[in-house]
């Protein structure tokens, strides 16, 4: 059967302009890679070596490797002067599609990069010297790329803006602070479990007698409109929260009446049953939370 054209379908478009939403295409949602617990690790203590062009760019701006947003910066370090690196020839860590990456992609520049979600503004280094073998191994505390500052206009930094101005934004901007406005996850909620490995939703063998219990330890009142339904046990019910009828954990169960369980989300199916309707009459329509309360 072939599906309809829902944006071209005239009811919805219409109700969509009654409520003021745009009339825009639909894009599905792109199947993220996920990271590995290993790569998770590795991401908030050394980064991850990988070449430039795994790097997503988001619609804000910022950089996503797989299904995480994350800090990119160049880790393998030439030391030039024998006196050491000061922090301004250190490497500047990136957090969004500014100027000068754009301009090592234009150039074809292939240096491999390191993405991270290292929360303090530390990184790790590997320093080597010129024209010596081998290197050696540091953690240095890094500065923000103040063309990403200017690409996410963050705290409205601005090029044009007085140095002294620009060091404090540069100072005070931390990787912590960065995740904690965008987010890191990609992903807004994770299932605990796949098919394979999903428990069947149904009730337990030994849902009745907990239900049971519970309703007494409640005095048979609901627990949304503290009706006492102690005559009429047989119009309350035991909710679980989260849908998952097979937990019959404490903080997952509430005793609702049949009334408060018809206006649980996705439950509306409830008021087609006679014991919903037997409820109403006998309590009638104008029942309420506040009236029950009283």
């Amino acid at each position: 059967m072939r599906l309809r054209d829902f944006i071209q379908f005239e009811p919805l478009n219409h109700l969509r302009q009654l409520m003021g939403a745009e009339l825009g295409s639909f894009t599905p949602a792109k199947n993220l890679d996920r990271l590995t617990m290993e790569e998770i690790d590795q991401l908030s203590l050394s980064g991850i070596e990988i070449p430039l062009d795994q790097v997503r760019i988001l619609d804000d701006g910022t950089l996503a490797y797989k299904n995480t947003r994350v800090i990119l910066y160049i880790r393998d370090v030439v030391q030039y002067r024998n006196s050491g690196l000061k922090v301004d020839e250190l490497p500047k860590f990136h957090v969004a599609d500014c100027k000068r990456l754009q301009e090592m992609r234009a150039n074809k520049r292939y240096e491999r990069y390191v993405v991270a979600t290292r929360e303090d503004g530390f990184f790790a280094l590997n320093i080597s010297a010129k024209d010596v073998k081998g290197f050696s191994q540091r953690t240095e505390k890094l500065n923000v790329c103040q063309f990403c500052l200017g690409k996410l206009a963050w705290q409205n930094f601005d090029h044009q803006l007085p140095r002294v101005k620009r060091a404090e934004i540069v100072a005070g901007f931390t990787p912590k602070t960065f995740f904690d406005y965008y987010g890191k996850s990609l992903v807004v909620h994770s299932p605990l479990h796949t098919a394979d490995t999903a428990p069947l939703n149904t009730y337990t063998d030994n849902f009745k007698a907990i239900s049971d219990a519970l309703k007494k330890a409640k005095d048979y009142h609901c627990e949304e409109c503290n009706i006492d339904l102690s005559q009429h046990r047989q119009f309350l019910n035991a909710h679980h929260v989260n849908g998952q009828k097979s937990d019959n954990s404490s903080n997952n169960l509430k005793v609702v009446c049949i009334r408060c369980h018809a206006e649980e989300y996705l439950h509306g199916q409830l008021k087609s049953l006679t014991e919903y309707k037997t409820f109403m009459k006998l309590f009638g329509e104008s029942f309420s939370k506040s009236t029950a309360n009283k």
